[in-house]
C-alpha cells in the first residue's frame, strides 16, 4: 500500500504520516488501531515480540528483589505497594 493511500484512509496528510514513520510525532492508540485496520494487521504487529510477556519480566524482577537484604527488600516492596495503590 502506498503512503498516499494509507494517509487517505487514516484521514491525515502524507507529511503527518511521515512524522509517524520517523517517530517525530507520537501515534495515539486510536490512530494505531485505525492503522492496523487499514493495513489488515493485528495491532500486536506494531509491538516488539516480547511486549506481550509481562509475566516473565515480573518474575525476573522478583528474582532480583529476592537477592536483596531483608531490610532493602521490605523497602522495595513497600514502595511497590504504594505505587500500586489507586490514587485518592
Amino acid at each position: 500500500m502506498s503512503s498516499e493511500t494509507l494517509a487517505r484512509r487514516l484521514g491525515v496528510s502524507i507529511q503527518q504520516l511521515q512524522k509517524y514513520e520517523t517517530g517525530q510525532n507520537r501515534i495515539a492508540a486510536s490512530r494505531l488501531w485505525a492503522m492496523s485496520q487499514a493495513l489488515g494487521q493485528p495491532i500486536q504487529a506494531f509491538y516488539p515480540p516480547d511486549a506481550g510477556a509481562p509475566v516473565e519480566r515480573v518474575e525476573s524482577d522478583l528474582s532480583l528483589v529476592s537477592r536483596l537484604r531483608a531490610r532493602d527488600r521490605a523497602m522495595v516492596l513497600a514502595l511497590a505497594r504504594r505505587l500500586l495503590r489507586p490514587p485518592p
